[in-house]
C-alpha cells in the first residue's frame, strides 16, 4: 500500500437510527427535523424573510480546498448583529517538511451578512488582526421559518496553498456542549485520501465512555498497490477518542491486521447533533 502522508486522509463517521428498520412515514418526518438526521439540505430553502439576525449561534465549519490538500474544521459563533467569532483548525502540508502536515489553530474574528433569498457574505479576520481579513461569499442551503440552519460558503480569492484553487466551506447550525459520551454506538465510517488515491468505508462502534473512550471497528480498503495495481484489503480497527466541549475530537486509530502500520492520529468535528449527542463527525 502506497499513500503518500502528504495527502489529507479524511473521513466521515455518521450514525444509524438505533439500528432499527425505519419506515416511510418515519423517514419522512425526520427529514423535517433540523436535528433529527444529517442531511445535506440541498435545497430546502425557507419561505420565509432571511435577514442578517437569521444567521444566529453556534455553527459547525468544514472547509476544504485542492484535492484534499488542505482541510479545517471550525466552530464558529454568529450574534444574530453581524458579528462573528470563534476558532478554526487547519490541517494543510508543511512546506518546509514535506511529507509532514502542519496542524495549526487561529482564533477568528468578523463580520457577516444576509439578504433574502439567501445570499450573504462574511469576512474572518485571522487572529483578531485587520490586516488579515478573508472575505467570503454564502449561500443558505437550509432553513426552517427565518433560522438559518446551514450555508455554503466560498473564499472571495484563491488558496494561498494551492495556487489557484477554490476555498468552499459548510456551516452548519449545532449546539456547542459535547463531551466523550456524545459519541455513542455504532458509525458508519468513509475514508478518502487525495483525489480518488485511496477509499475505506466500515463501521466504528463508540463505547460512550466518559473521559478517554475507546472504539472497535472494521474498515474494507481500496487503496494504490503501484502504478498498475489496487490493493483491497480489510482489517479490524481499535483506537480511543475525546470529544471537547465544542466538538473536536481527537481519535487514535489501529490498523490491528497491519501491525506494521502507525497508529494514525485524527481531528475530527461533530457536524451534526441531536442535543448533545453526535450524529455526525468530519475529520
Amino acid at each position: 500500500m502506497n499513500l503518500s502522508f502528504a495527502v489529507l486522509l479524511s473521513f466521515l463517521c455518521t450514525a444509524p437510527a438505533s439500528g432499527r428498520r425505519l419506515s416511510r412515514e418515519h423517514l419522512s418526518k425526520s427529514a423535517k427535523s433540523p436535528d433529527s438526521s444529517p442531511d445535506s439540505g440541498e435545497g430546502a430553502r425557507s419561505f420565509g424573510v432571511l435577514e442578517t439576525s437569521s444567521i444566529s449561534g453556534t455553527y459547525a465549519m468544514v472547509l476544504e480546498t485542492g484535492a484534499n490538500v488542505v482541510s479545517a474544521l471550525g466552530v464558529v459563533d454568529y450574534d444574530g448583529d453581524g458579528h462573528l467569532s470563534g476558532s478554526i483548525r487547519f490541517n494543510e502540508v508543511d512546506e518546509d517538511n514535506s511529507p509532514e502536515r502542519l496542524l495549526t489553530t487561529r482564533d477568528i474574528t468578523g463580520t457577516y451578512s444576509l439578504e433574502s433569498p439567501g445570499l450573504g457574505d462574511q469576512t474572518f479576520f485571522l487572529d483578531g488582526n485587520p490586516d488579515l481579513a478573508v472575505p467570503a461569499g454564502l449561500l443558505v442551503t437550509k432553513a426552517e421559518g427565518t433560522n438559518v440552519h446551514s450555508l455554503d460558503g466560498n473564499f472571495l480569492f484563491p488558496s494561498y496553498t494551492v495556487p489557484g484553487a477554490l476555498v468552499r466551506f459548510t456551516m452548519t447550525q449545532r449546539v456547542s456542549n459535547f463531551h466523550t459520551n456524545s459519541l455513542n454506538g455504532n458509525y458508519a465510517f468513509q475514508i478518502v485520501g487525495g483525489a480518488n488515491m485511496g477509499y475505506g468505508s466500515g463501521f466504528i462502534n463508540f463505547d460512550g465512555v466518559e473521559g478517554a473512550g475507546t472504539f472497535t471497528g472494521r474498515l474494507l480498503g481500496n487503496a494504490p498497490e503501484d502504478e498498475h495495481e489496487r490493493l483491497l484489503f480489510e482489517t479490524a480497527l481499535t483506537g480511543t477518542y475525546e470529544v471537547e466541549h465544542h466538538g473536536f475530537t481527537t481519535m487514535q486509530i489501529t490498523f490491528v491486521d497491519f501491525p506494521d502500520f502507525p497508529v494514525f492520529p485524527s481531528t475530527a468535528l461533530i457536524v451534526h447533533a441531536n442535543g448533545s449527542q453526535g450524529l455526525s463527525l468530519r475529520g
